[in-house]
């Protein structure tokens, strides 16, 4: 039906409260979607919680894992990044059990002590997961777990290390990230990257490797102001050390030690935490992402 110019003051009247009524009903959707729009931004999350933990060789005993889970769950992440597993079956039943049914575990096909990622996969969707060699320079090295994953939040691309233990090892470690590098550079670009793990960074050579790994790829060191992720038993007592690291594609991630390297700290001391023998000599670190 094609529109008619009102011809009485009437019709003019008429016309023009209907005219209102639509801008009226407009307005009022243009409301309700910038207020939809503005909950949205205040409830959602606009990072993700991550964590790097060596459980050293779980699982030592039943002790370990439930203090280690119970630690995890306190942490509020959806994956962590884990080195020294040497039962992902089991650490996948446990998990499941403490944690809730939709965490899982992958993990490399070798060597004894693996590496792996323990993820929710009701917040996590895994794209891709494989064992890369670039790291095994020597016999016995531990290879890089690459894992492609995507949430609401985006998609990561994570690559979880283990390199040479040791105070003697650090030209060895420098080999093993000059190894990776490339293929690190040469990524997908995605959301974000991150490079996680026990890096056995015993010394200002390992914190100049790592440095020379961050350039080369782009990425930014998240975790190089933590003071200790570790404790070393020495014979002339207990050290904090920061053996673990992180580095990330987002310059404003966050990262910190947990447990008790939080709690207590990383001063010398005459023995360490009795966390050190019933749990792991490393502590959790989180990140965001």
């Amino acid at each position: 039906m094609s529109w008619r110019r009102p011809t009485t003051m009437f019709g003019l009247l008429l016309r023009v409260l209907s005219l209102r009524r639509q801008i009226a009903s407009w307005l009022l959707a243009l409301f309700c979607f910038v207020i939809f729009q503005l909950v949205k931004c205040t409830c959602a999350p606009d990072k993700a919680r991550f964590a790097t933990f060596n459980i050293e060789n779980y699982p030592k005993s039943d002790r370990q894992e439930e203090a280690a889970l119970d630690l995890i769950s306190s942490m509020d992440v959806g994956a962590v990044a884990l080195q020294e597993i040497t039962d992902p079956d089991r650490l996948r039943a446990a998990a499941k059990d403490r944690l809730g049914e939709s965490w899982d575990v992958i993990a490399t096909d070798r060597p004894k002590q693996k590496i792996a990622l323990l993820v929710d996969r009701s917040a996590w969707t895994i794209h891709a997961a494989k064992t890369l060699p670039h790291t095994e320079v020597y016999a016995g090295a531990k290879p890089t777990l690459e894992v492609e994953m995507e949430s609401a939040l985006g998609t990561v691309h994570l690559f979880v290390v283990h390199l040479k233990a040791g105070g003697d090892g650090a030209s060895t470690r420098a080999a093993q990230l000059r190894a990776l590098a490339p293929y690190v550079a040469r990524a997908a670009r995605v959301e974000s990257i991150v490079v996680a793990g026990d890096f056995n960074a015993t010394g200002p050579s390992d914190l100049e490797a790592i440095g020379a790994f961050a350039r080369e790829t782009g990425l930014f060191h998240t975790s190089k102001d933590v003071p200790c992720t570790s404790y070393w038993s020495r014979r002339d007592g207990c050290v904090g050390v920061a053996l673990d690291h992180v580095l990330s594609s987002r310059p404003e991630a966050g990262a910190e030690a947990l447990g008790p390297c939080r709690d207590e700290g990383c001063d010398h001391r005459s023995s360490c935490p009795v966390y050190r023998e019933e749990v792991s000599d490393h502590c959790p670190v989180a990140f965001d992402i």
